[in-house]
């Protein structure tokens, strides 16, 4: 599973819903960046946002399927 710290200030959007987290709010990938694995995502002060796949070759690099 990769895990993902966003950017200070980058998780208002997916805090407010939308489902997509971009590569260039990314602040730090932990764990084999292989297309399609799971991905949890969290913001700079290390708080769950979303559960989704990751895909590296994309400007959507997470695709949330999950906040629970």
């Amino acid at each position: 599973m990769v895990h993902i710290r966003l950017q200070r200030g980058a998780d208002r959007r997916a805090k407010s819903g939308h489902p997509w987290i971009f590569s260039n709010e990314i602040a730090e990938i932990s764990g084999e960046k292989i297309a399609g694995e799971s991905a949890e995502v969290f913001n700079a002060g290390g708080e769950y946002i979303g559960t989704g796949y990751y895909n590296p070759r994309s400007l959507i690099a997470v695709r949330l399927l999950s906040r629970n």
